[in-house]
Order: C-alpha cells, then sequence, then structure tokens
C-alpha cells in the first residue's frame, strides 16, 4: 500500500518534493523513497531511499546528482535493546571499522532518551571507552527535544516509533501521528476516542499509554508484575469508592512487552467473573496472549477477608475463589487490597509473594 506526500512549488505548483512510502498488508512499512526536483534539475532526482526489512535491518540507499553515493546498513539488536555501528554496504565486513555497538536507553513508554556507544577504534586502549552518541527528550504527546544530534539517523523515537524527518510526522504502521498537535493525520476506523484524530483522550494519559501501532492505547511494561501493580494503582481509587472488584488480564506483546486490557472489567455484587474477562480478551483478538489476572477487593468488608486471596472451601469439597482460579487456568494472579497492598500468587511454586517490596 503506497502513501506519498508532495511538496509543491508556488510558482508554477510543480512537484519539488515527493515522499513515498510502501507499506505491506500488515500496516508494516517496507520502504521509504524521497525524490526532489533541484531548481538546477528539469526533473525529479533520487535524495534517498530506506529499506525496511522486517528482520531489524535497514538499508539505506544516499545519492546526489541522481547517482548513488553511498549505501549503509544499520543492524538492530533483539528487543530493540540497540544497534551495531552503521556499515558501509560497499565495503567488506572486514574493512569496516572496528565492532562497536550503540545502546538505547529508554523510558517507559519505549521512547529512545540517550543513545549510548562504544567509541570506533583499533587502538585497544581506547577501542572499549564509551560516549553519549545521542540525547532526546519529549513532550506529552511525542513532539521530540533533541538535546545531542547522532551522526546516523536513529530510527527508534516516540514509543519506540521512527520519526520522519521529512514530514516531522511519527510512524505507527496503521496511521502516521503529529506529535506536534497530538493528533493523528487519518481517522481511526474503530473509533475509539469521541474524535478519530485524537491521540489520547477519554482518559488516558499520554504519559501513561502508548498507541503502538496507531489503532489503540495501552501500556507497556517490561515484566508482568510492573503492568499488573501499574494497572491495580490506577483502578484501586475507583474500585474502593464504588466498592466493586475490578478485573483485567496481563498481555504480552510479539517484542516480549507486557501489558492490560484497555478498561477494566467491573464486576457485580458477586466479585468477576473469569468468562467476562475471556469474552473481552477474544473481542479485542488477545486471548492468546494472556499471562496472567490482576483484580482488586473493592472497599473493606467485615463479611470477607479483602487483605488476601479468597480460597473456599465448600460443603461439597470443591473450591472456589482467587488461588483456585490461578490454579485452574494455571497463571498467576495478583490482587490490590483496601489498605493498598499489592500481592501475586504462582500456581506454580504455590507462594504468594510482594511484587515490588
Amino acid at each position: 500500500m503506497p502513501v506519498e506526500f508532495k511538496l509543491q512549488n508556488t510558482e508554477n505548483f510543480s512537484d519539488s518534493t515527493r515522499l513515498a512510502m510502501m507499506y505491506d498488508c500488515t500496516d508494516r512499512r517496507i520502504s521509504k523513497t524521497l525524490p526532489t526536483n533541484p531548481t538546477t534539475a528539469t526533473s525529479l532526482e533520487m535524495v534517498k531511499v530506506t529499506h525496511y526489512t522486517g528482520i531489524g535491518t535497514e538499508i539505506r540507499e544516499e545519492f546526489h546528482s541522481g547517482s548513488r553515493e553511498r549505501v549503509s546498513v544499520v543492524v538492530n539488536m533483539p528487543q530493540r535493546l540497540g544497534r551495531n555501528k552503521v556499515a558501509d554496504a560497499s565495503q567488506p565486513a572486514g574493512d569496516n571499522a572496528s565492532r562497536t555497538f550503540e545502546w538505547y536507553l529508554k523510558n517507559h513508554l519505549g521512547s529512545t532518551m540517550l543513545v549510548y556507544g562504544t567509541v570506533s577504534s583499533t587502538d585497544p586502549n581506547t577501542a572499549d571507552i564509551g560516549e553519549t552518541k545521542a540525547a532526546y527528550d519529549y513532550r506529552a504527546f511525542g513532539e521530540m527535544v533533541t538535546l545531542s544530534q547522532p551522526s546516523d539517523k536513529v530510527t527508534e523515537n516516540f514509543t519506540g516509533k521512527e520519526l520522519d524527518d521529512e514530514t516531522k510526522l511519527s510512524n505507527h504502521g496503521a496511521r502516521l501521528l503529529d506529535p506536534m498537535l497530538g493528533v493523528w493525520i487519518s481517522v481511526d476506523p474503530k473509533r475509539f476516542f469521541p474524535s478519530p484524530y485524537l491521540y489520547m483522550g477519554n482518559g488516558y494519559n499520554p504519559i501513561r499509554f502508548a498507541d503502538l501501532n496507531g489503532e489503540k492505547p495501552g501500556d507497556l511494561f517490561n515484566t508482568p508484575d510492573e503492568a499488573a501493580k501499574d494497572w491495580a494503582v490506577y483502578v484501586n481509587g475507583d474500585s474502593k469508592r464504588m466498592n466493586r472488584e475490578a478485573g483485567t488480564y496481563i498481555l504480552v506483546n510479539d517484542d516480549g512487552k507486557y501489558h492490560t486490557l484497555k478498561s477494566p472489567l467491573w464486576a457485580g455484587e458477586d466479585g468477576f467473573k473469569i468468562f467476562d474477562l475471556n469474552n473481552i480478551a477474544r473481542r479485542e483478538e488477545m486471548f492468546d496472549k494472556v499471562v496472567g489476572v490482576a483484580h482488586t477487593h473493592g472497599a473493606e468488608d467485615s463479611k470477607y477477608d479483602s487483605e488476601n486471596f479468597s480460597d473456599i472451601l465448600n460443603d461439597d469439597g470443591s473450591r472456589e475463589g482467587d488461588i483456585p482460579l490461578s490454579q485452574e487456568n494455571g497463571i498467576p494472579i495478583y490482587l490490590m487490597t483496601p489498605s493498598d497492598n499489592f500481592m501475586k500468587y504462582d500456581p506454580s511454586t504455590d507462594e504468594i509473594t510482594y511484587p515490588g517490596e
């Protein structure tokens, strides 16, 4: 699927610059092409082309006066931890500078804040010395402030997505984000928010939530414990005020990051039911990504032991409650109590722990 931007000459309305981008059927960008029309030329001349392989590698072609001047290769590390030093593809691997790496320091949203790398040198006394390659900061809706300019473009910016230098738009796959205004440049076909252009709204805070593919927002964390605790802290105040249990699933992404369902399940008087969570997970097409369940107990109630996981033995010998549910489904269960204690039961070890303490 092609997407094209045009910058026209105001005098004769001819195209002075074009930016053409190609996407595959999964909304993944596969190429970006920039031709321009310099004043000395009679037609558009190629400036640069970037190819995205989909396996963490980029091939960057740069042109001068229509002729290819440089081809470089960017090999990214697994799990977006950093990249190998950008290499000249026209040279044999052994002729490139000594092997160096650049690591990304990211914030809780996955935005690259600092790029730190080893010095490119064949001198063993300096080869292992590190230095800052680039530094960034971001405003709430993703506008990037460059504190230190890298020598080679860093692809992973706000929430780990590429900021196109040519348009100043952030590529999220399904849609492009204008981070200065905090809006998408195309509508949301699912109408997640009242306005189909909003990046965040309806209580979704851009400092806490990220929309990674242009389709819906959600938190991302390195561990399921972090995702469960963040969700519990966020909903426990409302849970106590309404004296209602709330529940959610902990889900894992393909990149190994964890998040929760986009909205909590608010339970009735008899507590939340696992089949209700299953229905939500299926509706959001995330049922096969479930790795845990988290819930709250509402307000303090003398009729219940609200400060602990429930485990009820019925007259017929059957059991019901939090711990049997966890054991039956083979996934950990998390609880935040009315006194804001956060705990975890893991059926694989049959132990209760207190993550974060």
